[in-house]
């Protein structure tokens, strides 16, 4: 199967657009990693950037093996990078 983009559309489809059609779409042609672009109502397209950062866990003293992994937090944001 490999990887893919997901594309979500929020932005006003034509009336010949079937009512049920779900707006979210994956696509192998884009990066094929795993990407989220949004086509919002402006018309424009954006990708979901994600920052990632260590954070401190709460407990140390829990032995689970999940803890043996770091704890991460992130920030997502949406960029625009193109307008139809």
């Amino acid at each position: 199967m490999g990887m893919f983009d997901t594309i979500t559309v929020k932005a006003k489809m034509p009336e010949s657009w079937p009512k049920d059609q779900d707006p979210v779409f994956q696509t192998k042609d884009l990066e094929c990693l795993m990407f989220d672009y949004e086509i919002r109502e402006d018309n424009k397209l954006y990708i979901e950037k994600v920052k990632y950062k260590e954070a401190e866990r709460s407990s140390k003293k829990d032995d689970h093996w999940l803890n043996t992994f770091p704890l991460m937090e992130w920030d997502r944001m949406l960029q625009n990078i193109f307008h139809f």
